[in-house]
């Protein structure tokens, strides 16, 4: 191998990026420079200060993340489902909202699913009549004197003179009158025959397809048997500005929703109620959940820390306790971010639920990295915050025996 072959030290290759002594720094070179000693300089100082008053930054930091979580005193759980997952500020809800302005409130439904017991045909007489008893319960329920299902808050039929309640149902053949079904001799005829409909919304005349299911028909095509019916309730609606619905409505669609609790029918299971308020309580209930979740969570997180970290062959090597201590520094976290984020008027949501999760693994998972890091170095640090307390910014040897015993380590 000749001389020329030789590369000497100043012929190594210089690396790409890399800037030379000679060579002025580029300007984004020098901005990143900028940034990287901006944080380190940061760091450093909030270092030395809570290396040097540690029980201040503790109590500093307890008492402001407290402060905090006042804003938890302004949760609002958004339980209207068509709110949940539509942003405030879209297109959406500004389009639904000039709408709403200038067309008025529309009327809230209650609907009523009944469905066959042991394969009992809804269409005969003795069934319908129990359908009877079902409507009849439905009319009698009332929140005070001046509010029910009957004329005092339904929804008036406009296109009649008379303006009965706005109601759709199999009811409907005989004009919801019990005395018209009792004196029917042919049920099955009237239910295929066109009849004229007074109170139903969807049209002037009744089509026993649009409030049964589960149809049976005969060779000749005409219908004999059902397995399902449904029942519809109109409410007139005066909706409140803030909530977005009529909180006099919400009380009878609760009492509504307690025919489902009503057994002892012949010819069909328990009703099956569908509201509005049936549908917010079912989202209002599964935040409930959600919250057992997060506490339970938390004390799963407090016993895993504990586990991970503790050793009990060797105090000396346990951090079980520095563990807890890092998962109730994330817990500080989540309640002062979370209420800052009420503060500012964020309502509370299923996203939001499942933020509480991610922020808990996140925040987990940076304390074991301080925790491995602190387990790096076992020996004493008082040195080391003594150094820094006098100005230095290096740490300071380890003592004898901590070196002795990292020696044995390796």
């Amino acid at each position: 191998m000749s001389s020329e072959d030789v590369l000497s030290v100043d012929d190594e290759p210089t690396l790409k990026g890399a800037t030379t002594a000679d060579e002025k720094p580029s300007c984004l070179r020098r901005a990143a420079d900028g940034v990287e000693r901006g944080i380190s300089e940061g760091t450093a100082r909030v270092a030395r200060f809570v290396t040097k008053r540690p029980w201040t930054t503790i109590v500093l930091a307890v008492i402001c993340s407290l402060c905090l979580a006042t804003g938890f005193l302004r949760l609002e759980n958004e339980d209207q489902p068509e709110e949940l997952y539509v942003p405030s500020g879209s297109r959406a809800q500004r389009d639904k909202h000039w709408v709403d302005n200038r067309f008025g409130d529309t009327d809230d439904v209650s609907t009523l699913l009944l469905d066959r017991k042991a394969g009992a045909n809804l269409l005969t007489k003795e069934s319908l009549l129990e359908v009877f008893d079902v409507y009849d319960k439905v009319m009698s329920i009332s929140n005070g004197a001046k509010r029910g299902y009957d004329e005092r808050s339904c929804a008036k039929a406009y296109w009649d003179l008379a303006e009965p309640c706005q109601k759709s149902g199999v009811l409907a053949f005989w004009n919801w009158d019990r005395a018209a079904l009792e004196a029917d001799d042919d049920v099955l005829a009237t239910l295929n025959a066109p009849a004229r409909d007074c109170c139903s919304p969807r049209g002037r005349e009744t089509n026993l397809e649009d409030v049964a299911s589960k149809l049976t028909r005969d060779e000749s095509g005409r219908i004999v048997a059902a397995g399902a019916l449904s029942l519809d309730f109109y409410l007139r609606a005066r909706n409140h500005d803030k909530t977005g619905s009529d909180p006099h409505n919400r009380r009878l669609e609760k009492k509504f929703d307690r025919l489902r609790r009503q057994g002892g029918w012949v010819y069909f299971r328990k009703p099956i109620p569908l509201t509005r308020e049936g549908q917010i309580q079912n989202v209002s209930g599964a935040f409930d959940r959600d919250q057992l979740l997060v506490n339970f969570a938390f004390v799963i997180i407090f016993l895993y820390a504990f586990w991970a970290l503790h050793d009990r062959k060797d105090p000396y090597l346990s951090r079980g306790w520095l563990g807890v201590a890092a998962a109730l520094v994330v817990l500080l976290a989540v309640g002062a971010g979370f209420g800052l984020a009420l503060w500012f008027g964020t309502v509370f949501s299923a996203t939001a639920s499942i933020a509480i999760f991610l922020v808990l693994g996140i925040g987990l998972d940076d304390a074991f990295v301080i925790c491995g890091a602190e387990s790096n170095h076992r020996g004493d640090f008082a040195r080391d915050a003594a150094a820094v307390a006098a100005g230095g910014g290096g740490a300071a040897a380890p003592p004898p025996a901590a070196a002795a015993a990292r020696a044995r380590a390796r």
